[in-house]
């Protein structure tokens, strides 16, 4: 008789594992979303500032030409005065604009570190699939089926492989052809969370 408690912890333990692998998907779409956002963010305002410090150097410059235009007497000293302001006017941009690069430097920190995030749960999510395959795999020819069947110690068997030990078994003497534990041919189902496992993975390479 198969022994359905082996079994029902195989079911819980496969399903607990789909479970782990939708969160971890989710949570990976999740911070890609979220970083490409900030990676918007960056760009935008870095931009933005560039742009802006452009205008600002440019006004600045005509206005210091004009004036520059307008004196007789060369650098006289309503000149000397511009040029003072414009040098002012400069150090004051240049210190905005550090600031704003040290906000940029900030952000592009946060970037890395949503990057980082993001490549560590790629390796989680690398990782599951393989042992996702793995615990999919006949034991016996070491192909990957979908239609994975757990015995009741636990070995994972395709049906090919199942069919074929039975046939060439004893009559009432089928067991295991790992470790030769007792076997129900007849109450052996299908893992269908395997199945669920083996067809999502396939699907997302």
């Amino acid at each position: 008789m198969m022994n359905t408690s082996v079994s029902g912890q195989g079911q819980q333990y496969y399903q607990e594992l789909i479970s782990k692998l939708n969160l971890r998907h989710s949570a990976l779409r999740a911070i890609r979303i979220e970083a490409q956002a900030e990676q918007s963010r960056v760009a935008q305002a870095e931009a933005k500032n560039l742009a802006l410090t452009a205008v600002a150097l440019k006004y600045r410059l005509q206005r210091h030409t004009g004036q520059n235009r307008g004196s007789r007497h060369g650098i006289a000293s309503g000149t000397s005065r511009t040029v003072v302001d414009l040098l002012q006017d400069t150090h004051q941009e240049t210190a905005r604009v550090l600031l704003k690069a040290e906000e940029i430097s900030k952000n592009a920190q946060l970037l890395a570190s949503y990057r980082k995030r993001l490549a560590t749960l790629i390796g989680f999510v690398k990782e599951f699939e393989e042992n996702v395959l793995s615990a999919a795999t006949c034991r016996v020819c070491f192909y990957q089926p979908a239609e994975t069947i757990l015995v009741p110690c636990g070995h994972s068997l395709c049906p090919g492989c199942l069919t074929d030990h039975h046939a060439q078994s004893p009559r009432h003497m089928f067991a295991c052809p790992l470790c030769r534990s007792p076997i129900d041919y007849g109450s052996n189902v299908p893992v269908l969370a395997i199945r669920e496992l083996v067809l999502a993975v396939q699907e997302d390479a």
